[in-house]
């Protein structure tokens, strides 16, 4: 995180509520190594905090007050130790998280609301495997499958937490295509959609307006042509791996 970002990312955190119980922020050395020259008002909103101090090896800080309090040190060869050249574990010091809470935070609030998560889906006629959407004319219910959509359940059911959301395909009423993946993608942007889930390109302009998650498969050009025996086939094709010495040798 770049140094001036940091005061105002914090400032804007605290007053949205997401200094409280419940949350974590784990800082870098960009930010550790200014602490003592921020203003008090960037230090309050970031009570709690979970930092890192360049060194030859990590220390782990606590930003506690108007400043940071020691946890322990973390060195490749031994992980996070209390103290510098030992490989004890225990006794690590006291982290108070965010909202003066000593319990360490699950990572994840539980939903206030019922309302479900939007995932916005490609509608294509042509290549099916990674995103199809059918409807059945008798129900007129829509379904949705496919690789990515496998994925996405497999990511969505791993969580510790359950996450209510469904699927909307990006189509018109008649069951077109809305628009082509452009047009799908900036929908997010517009908020009419939480998230997408599909065969779609990470490219430049798009990332303007969404994240894009890792890859889940490798990117490339592939072809599919047929094979060409242009050998010739005839009775004497068994003689063809005898070559003219060899014949002479053998009489």
């Amino acid at each position: 995180m770049l140094t001036p970002l940091g005061p105002r990312l914090f400032a804007r955190a605290n007053e949205i509520g997401m200094m409280k119980e419940g949350y974590v922020w784990i800082l870098t050395d960009g930010l550790t190594d200014i602490l003592s020259t921020l203003d008090p008002s960037v230090i309050d909103s970031m009570q709690g905090c979970w930092a890192q101090l360049r060194s030859s090896a990590f220390q782990v800080v606590n930003v506690i007050g108007k400043g940071e309090r020691g946890v322990g040190f973390w060195t490749p060869d031994n992980g996070t130790v209390r103290r510098l050249h030992s490989t004890s574990k225990a006794n690590l010091g006291t982290i108070v998280w965010p909202g003066e809470s000593p319990s360490v935070p699950k990572g994840w609030v539980l939903p206030t609301n019922k309302k479900k998560m939007r995932i916005g889906v490609p509608v294509t006629k042509g290549f099916g495997e990674f995103v199809k959407v059918t409807r059945d004319p008798s129900t007129n219910a829509t379904e949705v499958t496919g690789f990515s959509i496998a994925v996405f359940d497999a990511v969505m059911a791993a969580l510790p937490y359950a996450v209510p959301y469904e699927y909307s395909p990006f189509q018109t009423p008649d069951g077109d295509p809305a628009g082509d993946y452009n047009d799908l993608i900036y929908q997010v942007y517009l908020q009419k959609y939480d998230a997408v889930v599909g065969d779609t390109t990470i490219l430049a302009n798009r990332s303007l307006y969404v994240d894009f998650t890792l890859p889940y498969t490798e990117s490339g050009v592939s072809m599919i042509v047929p094979i060409v025996d242009r050998r010739r086939k005839n009775a004497w094709v068994f003689l063809k791996p005898l070559t003219w010495d060899l014949w002479v040798t053998s009489s």
